[in-house]
């Protein structure tokens, strides 16, 4: 990133959302991928379910730390991430 240490995403990042980005835990382990923003969290696509739990799947826009081009990066872990979506 290009700005200091933040706490989740006050505001929307400047680069936007936009579907087939990758998401990425914390350390870089693959979590999903977008399939679209919505008011309050992100779409993930059914594709990256290792599971075959079916339903889509969703992430809070409060655990984003960051958004790089191509991939969101989230504030915990990939497993973390995984278990909760």
């Amino acid at each position: 990133g290009h700005a200091g240490p933040q706490a989740g995403l006050g505001v929307m990042p400047d680069i936007p959302i936009t579907g087939h980005m990758e998401i990425v835990g914390s350390g870089g382990g693959h979590v999903s991928t977008v399939d679209r923003l919505e008011p309050g969290h992100l779409r993930l696509t059914r594709g990256g379910d290792p599971a075959g739990l079916g339903g889509h799947r969703m992430i809070p826009l409060s655990a984003i730390a960051e958004v790089e081009p191509g991939r969101v990066r989230l504030t915990l872990p990939a497993m973390q991430a995984r278990a909760r979506a």
